[in-house]
């Protein structure tokens, strides 16, 4: 049985054809895309079908400084806020983004309060950090359940799936009202199936089974809520009414660690580290996907390798490459060995993109993490970018995230390919760490020798 398709509506509500040019092409086939040129028309699109994402342009919403002074006599057009508030009403779980020429501090925060997830700039809006935001936040077909949490013999209302990567495709793995068997759970172990996956939809109702038949705090549930703190992170960096406050950066900071240090104790929940390693990772890629396995690998490999400060490291590597939402988005899609030398010059830039965006929110960050938004790109025989430090120059964390960075590349999935155990992503990136450079020697020797050990003594496959 096929999994069901789903298709994602957005509302764009503005007058402007520029908007709706500079908007329009952030939205794939599997998008709906409705265009509104008042509010008028809005409030009818949004009474006649569900909306999953609305982008509203405040000066199409509120068009002059006379309207204001109208306003509570006439009332002939709602507020920007207003309508933000009447679609949250309608549709739960839509995600508003906010057009603003300019936004104040307090407009912002009752922006926020009104249910805008998102304000950016309507005059410069830069079309790779649609895109790269819209796959961020859009609306997810399916959520993730972890095998490990469901004991035998539960039975779900919903039908359980697993994602077949080859046909790319999902397909019913457990159907509704079939208890969940030994059978099931060795085909899992067999087939290195890490992640079980149930419609967005009935994430509540199976998280519900799960905590009926177990006391302990669910694997899946708190994977789940990580993840989602982290979404509201991003958010966070990317919200133009954010700039330039300082309570706002250190709250951004202070979260980073937060989430840093929830991944951590989620880590030690499980036997031992090689297990949270086998089955926590996200194993299909996406942009949060790769964020959030980052910080795994950082808090596993950081204290296998005895170094300080690790909960620092995780959040760096979670928000390392938020530079690349100013980069033409198919010259991320792309391997670094497929890219031409104008595009990888382009590619380049997202380092210090990144630490552009976290200045302008002063954000309070360590020498540490700054050093390793900057520098993991940086291969230890000099050839990486973007001061081609080399030998010892290079720091030992940056030469960590670097490992770990491809390490995820070989780990996690992509639409025709085979997936791989842990164990077989890093023989890949041994592979790859013999002839992906100049003179054989991307990642950092001293590194290789204490990870490969870590594989050697926890892997049974290395010992056959």
């Amino acid at each position: 049985m096929k999994a069901p398709e789903w298709r994602q509506n957005v509302l764009l509500v503005s007058d402007d054809p520029e908007i709706k040019l500079a908007v329009s092409p952030a939205f794939g086939e599997e998008t709906h895309f409705i265009s509104a040129q008042n509010t008028e028309q809005a409030i009818a699109q949004l009474d006649a079908s569900p909306i999953h994402v609305i982008i509203i342009d405040a000066k199409t919403t509120n068009p002059n400084r006379q309207f204001y002074d109208q306003y509570y006599e006439e009332k002939d057009e709602m507020l920007f806020v207003e309508l933000s508030q009447y679609a949250s009403q309608l549709n739960h779980g839509l995600t508003i983004i906010l057009l603003v020429n300019k936004l104040l501090s307090k407009q912002g925060d009752f922006a926020r309060k009104c249910g805008a997830v998102l304000s950016m700039d309507r005059k410069n809006i830069l079309i790779n950090r649609m895109i790269y935001l819209i796959g961020v936040l859009r609306k997810r077909t399916f959520r993730t359940i972890l095998s490990r949490d469901i004991p035998e013999g539960t039975v779900f209302s919903v039908d359980l799936y697993h994602y077949l990567s080859l046909s790319e495709r999902y397909a019913i793995f457990l159907q509704a009202g079939v208890p969940f068997s030994a059978e099931k759970m060795e085909k899992i172990k067999v087939s290195n199936i890490r992640h079980l996956y149930v419609q967005e939809s009935d994430l509540g109702a199976c998280l519900s089974v799960l905590r009926d038949t177990s006391e302990s705090l669910l694997y899946s549930e708190s994977l789940a809520s990580i993840r989602n703190q982290y979404r509201q992170l991003l958010i966070q960096i990317f919200d133009i009414s954010t700039d330039g406050m300082l309570h706002f950066g250190k709250d951004i900071y202070e979260k980073g660690l937060e989430i840093a240090a929830q991944l951590e104790k989620l880590i030690s929940r499980f036997p031992d580290p090689v297990t949270s390693l086998r089955e926590l990772p996200y194993p299909r890629w996406s942009a949060i996907a790769h964020s959030l396995n980052c910080g795994i690998y950082a808090i596993i490999f950081s204290k296998h390798c005895h170094f300080e400060h690790s909960n620092e490291i995780a959040f760096a590597a979670m928000i390392h490459n938020i530079g690349f939402s100013e980069i033409d988005q198919d010259i991320i899609r792309k391997n670094e060995t497929e890219l031409s030398s104008e595009e990888l010059e382009q590619y380049k830039k997202h380092v210090t993109i990144s630490l552009e965006l976290l200045r302008k929110k002063l954000l309070p960050f360590t020498p540490l993490i700054e050093s390793i938004i900057l520098h993991h790109h940086e291969n230890f025989d000099g050839t990486g970018f973007p001061d081609g430090l080399a030998g010892e120059n290079l720091p030992l964390e940056c030469a960590l995230v670097s490992i770990f960075g491809s390490f995820d590349y070989f780990n996690t999935v992509r639409p025709g390919e085979k997936p791989t155990s842990a164990f077989e992503a890093w023989q890949l990136l041994k592979k790859h760490h013999g002839d992906s450079t100049q003179l054989n020697k991307k990642f950092h020797p001293k590194l290789l020798v204490q990870l490969e050990e870590f594989f050697v003594k926890n892997f049974p496959e290395f010992r056959k």
